[in-house]
């Protein structure tokens, strides 16, 4: 309810036109509208009357980040987790900056922080998978992922991964049960259609590709993405 946060924001600076948090959450707000350098502008006012306010640096990053100015941006996320250390938002956004950069000792160090910070959460076996796989180390990735399927069984996203693993290692069969069970959990799942049309052209068969689609346009007629 962005238009009424920003109304009841608007009259919580009317009367203290100096309050960081409000200030803060303006910024925030103004970044949800796209009004990015308003956001920028507010968020240095917040800023400069309280420089170590780990949120609005962690905003400021968001904003410096939409802005096109990732060296800023990520200038901004190590200034947030430096100041509060668990503050998971800025270690997740930093984690995709890195992986952007293709920077995968550091995908891993960030990773470290995320299962440190919210071991139950997923974006740090995702971030250390990744990390992994990218460095040639089959078998640690595994682990991260099986790890993803404990905590979220009933998700497709683990076994989306899985199949992905299997088959950049060439074991299409179980490349495809595993986006089978994927699909059991989540018919809707695109990545795990698309994982299941990805093993079909590596078996050199896009006539089961093309058939796969099909169907799944009947089940779905609506989904732009099939």
């Amino acid at each position: 309810r962005i238009d009424e946060a920003a109304s009841l924001t608007d009259d919580l600076l009317k009367s203290s036109p100096q309050d960081i948090e409000a200030l803060t959450l303006r910024g925030e707000i103004q970044l949800q509208q796209g009004k990015v350098d308003d956001s920028i502008q507010t968020l240095q006012q917040a800023l400069h009357a309280s420089s170590d306010n780990a949120f609005a640096h962690y905003q400021m990053g968001l904003a410096l980040r939409q802005k096109g100015k990732p060296q800023e941006a990520e200038s901004e996320l190590h200034e947030a987790v430096r100041l509060s250390p668990s503050l998971y938002e800025a270690w997740r956004a930093l984690g995709e900056i890195a992986v952007q950069r293709g920077d995968w000792p550091g995908v891993h160090n960030i990773a470290v922080e995320l299962k440190r910070i919210a071991p139950r959460a997923a974006e740090g076996y995702l971030f250390d998978a990744t990390s992994r796989m990218n460095q040639n180390d089959a078998a640690s990735a595994e682990a991260d992922l099986n790890q993803l399927v404990i905590i979220a069984p009933d998700k497709a996203l683990g076994y989306v991964k899985l199949g992905q693993l299997r088959a950049i290692q060439k074991r299409l069969n179980e490349a495809e049960t595993f986006y089978r069970q994927a699909l059991s959990h989540e018919p809707g799942s695109i990545e795990a259609v698309q994982g299941l049309v990805d093993v079909d052209f590596r078996r050199n068969k896009p006539d089961d590709a093309l058939q796969l689609l099909k169907t799944a346009i009947e089940q779905n007629p609506k989904n732009p993405q099939l």
